[in-house]
């Protein structure tokens, strides 16, 4: 009977040691747990804080292309329609310079003297002669009424 009272008073011993044991790594289990919901908690929310933010900065990028895309194209027809005025004020100017000069004036009469004898070329010099001209000069009177008359009277039947 003693080592019967001995064997339940170590069996009671053994089993306080074993709950003494058990509920000390059961608290430990439980802080564990305890801190891994914690950071797994921390994770969700810094993963969900980093997609909302590459979210944000894709959507900025995505809308900073477009208005950059859109702003070149704005800049290239402000260019072009620059260039076009530009080039226009500089082909006027060129033409304002030319008639200015010498040369416009040696065309013109190099232009009349090569196609003389065409109706049309007889029609405008009838047109625009002076009559001041035609009065003080001989030469010019008579060649009004030679040839200018009738080159531009063949030159209207023909346009009939």
């Amino acid at each position: 009977m003693a080592i019967a009272d001995k064997c339940e008073l170590y069996f009671k011993n053994s089993e306080l040691s074993i709950q003494k044991i058990l509920n000390k790594f059961t608290g430990q289990l439980k802080v564990a747990t305890g801190l891994a919901s914690k950071l797994m908690l921390k994770n969700l929310l810094l993963s969900f804080a980093a997609s909302f933010i590459l979210l944000v900065g894709a959507i900025g990028g995505l809308l900073y292309i477009q208005n950059y895309k859109d702003g070149t194209q704005i800049a290239e027809q402000k260019a072009e329609e620059t260039l076009a005025s530009e080039r226009k004020k500089i082909e006027q100017d060129a033409i304002e310079a030319y008639k200015k000069s010498g040369d416009y004036k040696e065309d013109a009469c190099k232009l009349v003297a090569e196609n003389i004898t065409k109706l049309e070329y007889l029609h405008y010099l009838h047109k625009y002669i002076r009559s001041d001209d035609i009065k003080s000069h001989i030469e010019v009177r008579d060649f009004y009424n030679s040839l200018l008359k009738e080159g531009n009277k063949q030159y209207k039947e023909n346009k009939k």
